[in-house]
């Protein structure tokens, strides 16, 4: 055992109340302006507290009866993107230094600092074991060597960290060490076999953090034979490895069972494994959706199959004068761009005019303006300012049909479409959809 983790363990064996504090410095301090505290638990997150990031620095008091266990400091937007997790054991002040470029450290949190120093001793060690098979010494005493550290580093940690919040995870991401020198391919066989040997999925504190979904994704969508795959035999090992997973989580509560799921099911779809991602609705998701009450996620499930890439845009009518026209029977372009609008929108009011000058020498894209609209006044006198483009209105605005069938939560909202009207981009704002024409179209 080294003698920094005496010295830590000593340190939290003497560790006090402490006022509840998280505080520390980003760096780029010109990159960083707000800070949200999460407290996470074992079916999402609640908010616990926010402050502005000042010159890079920030200082946050927790509430007093905030509780020990896994917190996400949220510090962008999307939130599911710009994040890291903490541990706080309700004892001692967290100080932290979180670099752009570097990562994650701490100066102060002794249970924080414990787990970061066990991953990079732990991952440093693998990442040799996995050098030495590529570069041929795997069958080396160096080799035997690094096998005996992994071990002592697992046990030397496990003890110390024994009875902390630490420990949990320490204990759970124990990796698979090798009896002796085995050839590359029964190395990874064995390390996918024994995957689950040290993670109890029903650990409350592991169900409260990042740590186990991140570790179930990892098996579901990384642990895979060392062969040569195209996606669809990819998406049918990935859907092999959920039905494994499925077997593991059989003792944990179905709203649990649900949020994994519906989690690996985002994961999936955003990867753009969209046969992975029906297996997961169809054989696990949809019907725990069901037994806990969920509807709401089987009609976000339902409206991302039916507006995801590759699939063929739902219908809409519109009136041009006297006649009604739709969607699937219009047939005089190549392409088409669905524009979602409103009159009452300044944004549509700028990117508009904008689009129709960039458009107006491509006679292969038809746009189709649909406005999303309280009533018809303004519309038509906006809307005649655009005789590039076909205009429909959708009254209701937010809750009108065309709004819900395309899930608009924002104006101007874009699809562009092949000439059979199956979704090719869904560009999230004007910018993005600039980069797209210009890189997919001709003028």
């Amino acid at each position: 055992m080294t003698f920094y983790i005496f010295i830590l363990a000593l340190l939290l064996s003497l560790q006090g109340f402490a006022q509840a504090t998280i505080s520390g410095s980003f760096t780029p301090p010109e990159d960083f302006s707000w800070l949200v505290v999460y407290q996470l638990q074992t079916d999402g997150q609640n908010y616990i507290a926010d402050g502005r990031i000042e010159n890079g620095m920030f200082s946050l008091n927790l509430p007093e009866n905030s509780l020990a266990g896994s917190y996400r400091l949220v510090y962008g937007i999307p939130g599911d993107q710009f994040y890291f997790d903490v541990i706080y054991d309700a004892k001692e002040d967290i100080s932290l230094l979180f670099d752009k470029e570097q990562g994650l450290s701490f100066t102060d949190s002794l249970e924080n600092e414990l787990l970061n120093s066990y991953y990079q001793e732990i991952n440093a060690t693998e990442e040799q074991i996995i050098n030495s098979y590529l570069d041929g010494t795997a069958n080396t005493p160096e080799f035997n060597n690094l096998i005996l550290r992994l071990g002592q580093t697992q046990e030397n940690y496990e003890d110390v960290s024994d009875g902390l919040i630490a420990g949990h995870f320490i204990k759970a991401n124990a990796p698979y060490i090798p009896s002796g020198s085995e050839k590359f391919q029964d190395y990874v066989t064995h390390k996918k076999e024994q995957y689950f040997a040290s993670l109890d999925v029903c650990d409350t504190v592991l169900q409260a953090s990042g740590y186990l979904i991140e570790k179930l994704s990892d098996f579901v969508f990384t642990e895979f034979a060392l062969v040569s795959m195209n996606q669809s035999q990819m998406e049918e090992a990935i859907n092999q490895n959920v039905e494994t997973l499925n077997a593991v989580l059989n003792g944990i509560t179905t709203d649990h069972r649900l949020h994994v799921f519906f989690t690996l099911w985002k994961q999936a779809t955003e990867r753009g494994f969209h046969s992975t991602a029906d297996f997961i609705y169809d054989n696990y998701l949809k019907l725990l959706a069901m037994e806990n009450d969920s509807p709401q996620i089987i009609q976000q499930v339902e409206t991302q199959n039916r507006l995801r890439v590759g699939s063929k845009a739902p219908n809409i009518f519109w009136q041009v004068g006297d006649e009604g026209r739709t969607l699937h029977t219009t047939d005089t372009a190549q392409n088409y761009l669905l524009v979602f609008w409103s009159s009452t929108c300044s944004h549509c009011l700028h990117e508009l005019p904008r689009l129709q000058e960039f458009l107006k020498e491509n006679k292969g894209i038809k746009v189709i303006a649909i406005g999303l609209e309280d009533d018809d006044e303004t519309w038509k006198k906006e809307a005649a300012q655009f005789t590039r483009f076909e205009h429909g209105i959708s009254l209701g605005k937010w809750e009108s049909s065309v709004a819900s069938l395309y899930d608009i939560k924002r104006t101007p909202t874009y699809y562009f479409l092949d000439e059979d009207k199956r979704i090719v981009a869904k560009p999230r704002d004007y910018e993005h959809l600039m980069e797209f024409l210009v890189e997919h179209t001709v003028h």
